[in-house]
């Protein structure tokens, strides 16, 4: 959403403009829920955290200040703490890992776009959302909001009330603890490619 539309949206749903917020929700529904599924791996809880979050700024507009960033970086906090309630909760330990392995430089990489190696892909794909929900919770949310929503470190860092250099720490743990989780399926399916292509 750019940033003067989104603008415009927030003060108009300030001013109590129904069809403004529903446009606010419905762009950035999706996302917010995403991001709370991929924290929580439950979709009736990601579902209940995203309805949370909306209630959350339809209660309290003047808590978003557009000078500590976007709205969309300012629900996604709300949702990670939420998310982390559950989580906390659930009995979820929520240390960050550290283990010190090879670091992945790119999770997947095509060699073509046959009906086998899309096959392949779409497996890779499915193996790769199974092993990030794996990921200790400070360490999926930061892959999450950095891999998958694409969000500046600075902005990461106001979500999670933290440091550039912590965010920048536990996306290298995210991104080792995934090789070392897909290391044996990467290096079966560079044999499947080699394979299917001779």
């Amino acid at each position: 959403m750019r940033q003067e539309v989104e603008k415009n949206l927030i003060d108009q749903s300030r001013a109590g403009d129904a069809d403004a917020f529903s446009e606010i929700y419905s762009l950035l529904k999706d996302s917010i829920y995403g991001f709370a599924y991929r924290m929580t791996n439950e979709q009736p809880i990601a579902e209940e955290i995203t309805q949370e979050v909306f209630i959350f700024f339809i209660e309290n507009p003047d808590k978003y200040d557009s000078k500590q960033g976007r709205l969309f970086s300012f629900l996604c906090g709300v949702a990670r703490n939420k998310a982390l309630n559950h989580l906390k909760k659930s009995g979820t330990r929520l240390e960050a890992n550290s283990l010190d392995e090879e670091r992945i430089e790119s999770l997947a990489g095509g060699n073509g776009n046959s009906p086998v190696n899309n096959v392949l892909d779409q497996e890779f794909s499915e193996k790769i959302e199974e092993c990030v929900a794996q990921l200790s919770p400070f360490q999926k949310e930061v892959l999450i909001l950095r891999e998958l929503e694409d969000l500046s470190y600075e902005e990461i860092a106001r979500i999670t009330d933290t440091s550039v250099g912590v965010i920048k720490g536990r996306l290298h743990r995210a991104r080792q603890t995934l090789a070392k989780i897909l290391a044996p399926y990467i290096e079966g399916k560079e044999v499947l490619y080699e394979v299917h292509r001779s």
